[in-house]
């Protein structure tokens, strides 16, 4: 029974440690993406509006590629800190479990909601550049 629980409280910090190495580097490129352009508004907008959508899928799936595998190291850890028997197997089988229902999830609903909000990103910056007579 304590192994039951130990197993889902891992389980449940991969999941928690993959979106946090996630946020935390999507948090990292905007930084250096603002040093780069020098934290200029229009240069901002510029760059907002020449992303492409198969840049922004491959931007979205490399994130969660290094953030799975960090969390699933992570998790393996546990596992031989917590003494399971056969941590890598288990490992593997809870990584391709986890990436099945994120690639499921992310075909259902994830590629359409991240294509809309950058389209709304778009729209919202040629209208306010329409509305303020800039043109970026």
């Amino acid at each position: 029974m304590m192994k039951l629980l130990l197993l889902t409280g891992i389980i449940l910090a991969k999941v928690l440690i993959a979106k946090g190495v996630a946020l935390v580097f999507i948090i990292l490129s905007f930084i250096f993406k603002g040093k780069q352009l020098h934290k200029s508004t229009l240069e901002w907008d510029k760059y907002f509006l020449s992303l492409t959508d198969t840049f922004v899928d491959k931007y979205a799936k490399i994130i969660y590629i290094i953030s799975t595998v960090l969390s699933s190291y992570v998790m393996f850890l546990l596992f031989k800190f917590f003494d399971f028997q056969y941590p890598t197997s288990l490992t593997l089988i809870i990584l391709a479990v986890c990436s099945l229902i994120s690639w499921y999830r992310y075909h259902k609903n994830g590629k359409s909601y991240i294509k809309s909000r950058v389209y709304e990103i778009k729209e919202s910056i040629k209208s306010e550049n329409v509305s303020n007579n800039v043109t970026p």
